[in-house]
């Protein structure tokens, strides 16, 4: 194992925190797992200015626009500070704080092209989130015309029902419902329902949680065994209500 440099502990203090992790990468030569390790041995978590950022260094670091961070602060409660010196007033904004907001604002953030480790140590529900923005199920995507004959096929072959079209065509069930009623085309097959166990209460829960997560809920119904369609229901049927990325019990 190559010991570290006086030179390259020099770097690590001064831009761990600062800099995307993959850029220190490349510029220490090491592995992403040598630099967070050496950077615990070293008690280094944050900036050398305090554990705090300004809006300027927030959004150089995570790649997102002033203007979004700005509509977060005026409109969604994110956690900036005001506060000034005597030569400039700034915004300071805390990790710490920041994590809190984002966990309940997690709709709000494209995990996968966050940063990782820009601020230190992650909680644990990020990597979680991070995966979740993967999954390209349920991703909206213009209709190509080849996926239009191939769902006018399958539903000609009055064999089909929802969750297999949507296998096959990789689109979720509501995504099929919105395209085959702007088509006026025939339904798909529907499953005998008598044939359906009921939910259970950890079934509900654990969909929950998955889709609060960051999973499309197309991609959560797969996960539980579930067709989409029957999982909407029976969570608004459990008063529940699906608004965008969000899931508010009403």
């Amino acid at each position: 194992m190559r010991r570290w440099t006086t030179e390259e502990i020099d770097i690590l203090k001064e831009e761990y925190g600062n800099r995307r992790i993959e850029t220190l990468q490349m510029e220490l030569n090491r592995s992403e797992q040598s630099i967070l390790n050496k950077a615990v041995r070293l008690g280094i978590t944050q900036k050398e200015n305090g554990s705090w950022f300004t809006v300027t260094d927030f959004c150089e670091a995570t790649g997102i626009s002033r203007t979004t961070v700005q509509y977060w602060i005026n409109e969604c409660d994110f956690p900036a500070k005001k506060s000034k010196t005597i030569a400039k007033k700034y915004v300071r904004i805390y990790p710490d704080s920041f994590w809190i907001w984002a966990e309940e604002n997690k709709h709000r953030i494209q995990w996968p092209e966050f940063p990782k480790y820009i601020f230190g140590k992650e909680p644990d529900w990020v990597d979680v989130a991070r995966k979740a923005g993967k999954s390209k199920v349920g991703k909206r995507r213009p209709w190509t015309t080849w996926e239009i004959s191939e769902l006018k096929f399958l539903l000609n072959q009055e064999k089909y029902t929802y969750p297999e079209i949507s296998e096959k065509l990789n689109r979720s069930q509501g995504a099929l419902k919105r395209k085959i009623y702007d088509l006026n085309l025939p339904w798909p097959v529907y499953v005998n329902r008598t044939a359906v166990p009921p939910y259970t209460q950890e079934e509900i829960d654990k969909a929950i949680d998955l889709y609060k997560s960051g999973y499309p809920l197309a991609e959560v119904a797969k996960m539980i065994g579930r067709t989409e369609m029957g999982l909407r229901g029976k969570l608004e049927r459990s008063g529940y209500r699906i608004t965008g990325k969000k899931i508010i019990r009403e």
